[in-house]
């Protein structure tokens, strides 16, 4: 029997097939071996180790007052605690030298106190399905308003697709983190701010002090740019948000704050800095593969080119609230990403509302957002096949599958953030 030539698989495809193909591919490869690593993960502790940080504050609040929240021996005890209730005892790691901390202001701990009369793995449960509800949901609702052709766009809804299983969402929820909101905060911003409503813009960045770290260089562009309606915006929110803390921990909770974040900044074990999406990740990849501190120079000159390129962004002085404008800010999150001290994969969902909107108004190809989003998860899969010769011992132990996830998000942001220059250049 004669085989045709079209019914043998993958002949005759073009270039854009292929790319369809090997998309289609490492994103069920990599829910694939998520699901394997979460399921591993879960059966063992039973909830996300930052849910298990947040908990252990909110139970701390509950039971102590906020201003013992940020007592690391308490919420190393607490930690232990919450672990042995779940079965997890001293010798299957119940007593964990290094404690999680609970790095949010003590307003953002506030619902944990409420999660924390539930039972731990029932409210863990609770926590992710509502973050996954208000996470799916609002980023169909930031789609309706932000495109006019949102209803037969599968572009744009493919793209809402991608979102759910890249790598920062899986980190997100795998993790029992609270992106989601800064997710909202960042996208209700730019929203705003397209709808010409410049101080309600700046009020809803007030909620990205839920990772203040974000911002670190966002508001100066704000003051560089001039946009001191959104500017003044930010700062009546600020004060909310800070004037509630002061009401909840007290000054002395508020101080002792401060003095845990002191702790947690140089690299509390915990908090995992070698897994991070930023030049310090860089540069700690370096110093353990090569034995030595060179990597900071890499660091200081990644982040100096870094702060160039946020610099001719700003240059171009886009008018408030334009699609250009709303990818400069795109930008400037994404110099702020790379450059900050503390920034894990999971905080890159506040870019989410950008790379809809910039895909939505011809600003973004949706080839480009997409190599945003599979090519971390093609790395990190390639990376899967480095763990046997770490375990032969052919290489040394650098838990490289797991560098690579942060290591590849910034490489992705940092190409995303060469391309907005030039395209701001160019406009």
């Amino acid at each position: 029997m004669e085989i045709k030539r079209s019914q043998i698989p993958f002949v005759g495809f073009r270039k854009q097939n292929w790319q369809r193909f090997f998309t289609i591919l490492v994103i069920l490869l990599f829910i694939a071996v998520t699901g394997v690593e979460v399921s591993r993960t879960w059966n063992f502790h039973g909830m996300g180790f930052d849910y298990l940080a947040f908990l252990s504050g909110g139970t701390i609040a509950d039971k102590q007052g906020y201003a013992s929240v940020y007592d690391l021996d308490l919420v190393k005890q607490t930690q232990i605690n919450l672990n042995e209730s779940l079965g997890i005892t001293a010798d299957r790691g119940g007593s964990d030298p290094n404690p999680m901390p609970v790095a949010l202001l003590p307003v953002f701990v506030a619902p944990f106190q409420l999660l924390s009369r539930l039972t731990p793995r029932f409210g863990f449960t609770l926590w992710t399905i509502l973050n996954l509800l208000i996470g799916a949901g609002y980023l169909v609702f930031f789609l309706r308003k932000m495109s006019k052709t949102w209803e037969n766009s599968w572009r744009e809804w493919g793209l809402l697709g991608l979102l759910l299983v890249a790598i920062p969402t899986v980190s997100n929820f795998t993790n029992g983190q609270v992106e989601v909101f800064l997710m909202i905060g960042a996208g209700e911003f730019i929203r705003c701010a397209r709808n010409k409503k410049p101080v309600t813009a700046g009020l809803y960045l007030g909620l990205l002090l839920l990772k203040p770290q974000v911002l670190l260089l966002v508001i100066p562009a704000l003051i560089l740019l001039g946009n001191w309606k959104t500017f003044a915006g930010f700062c009546g929110s600020a004060l909310v948000i800070l004037g509630t803390s002061v009401w909840l921990a007290g000054m002395d909770g508020m101080v002792a704050m401060v003095n845990m974040w002191g702790k947690f900044a140089p690299g509390i074990a915990s908090s995992a800095p070698e897994l991070m999406m930023n030049w310090r990740t860089a540069a700690l990849l370096v110093n353990d593969a090569l034995g030595t501190w060179a990597g900071w120079i890499l660091a200081g000159l990644g982040i100096l080119g870094t702060l160039f390129l946020f610099i001719r962004i700003l240059r171009a002085k886009p008018e408030f609230g334009t699609p250009r404008w709303a990818m400069a800010m795109l930008g400037v999150f994404l110099a702020s990403c790379s450059v900050t001290w503390h920034a894990h994969a999971h905080m890159a969902m506040a870019l989410f509302p950008f790379l809809i909107f910039g895909l939505s108004s011809g600003l973004l190809t949706q080839e480009r957002v997409t190599a945003w989003v599979t090519i971390p998860q093609a790395l990190y899969l390639a990376s899967l096949l480095l763990v046997g010769l770490e375990l032969a011992g052919v290489m040394p132990d650098l838990f490289i599958h797991g560098r690579v996830m942060g290591l590849a998000v910034l490489g992705v942001n940092l190409g995303l953030l060469v391309y907005i220059t030039s395209f701001q250049k160019a406009g």
